[in-house]
């Protein structure tokens, strides 16, 4: 009896460590776009793109495509935020 507990106690370790890697792994499996891609996925030019990001040309917050910026030039978005906009 004392090795099915020690069994049965093992996979309940396991059962949990997968769960727990599980939940973290979606952080880690988010894509990343750049401009291009997210162009092709939108089948807008990057014209468009960078008009629909502008707050000038798109004061509305809704309106506007999802993005984030690293440093002043690079532009990157999420696909998950791409695919909510298109949604919205």
């Amino acid at each position: 009896m004392e090795k099915k507990d020690a069994i049965l106690a093992t996979l309940i370790e396991i059962a949990t460590i997968l769960k727990s890697n599980s939940e973290n792994s979606s952080i880690y499996d988010e894509q990343v776009w750049n401009i291009d891609e997210a162009a092709e996925f939108l089948k807008l030019s990057k014209q468009d793109i960078y008009s629909k990001i502008s707050e000038k040309t798109t004061p509305d917050p809704q309106k506007r495509i999802p993005h984030h910026r690293k440093g002043r030039k690079t532009i990157y978005f999420l696909r998950s935020e791409l695919l909510a906009w298109v949604k919205s």
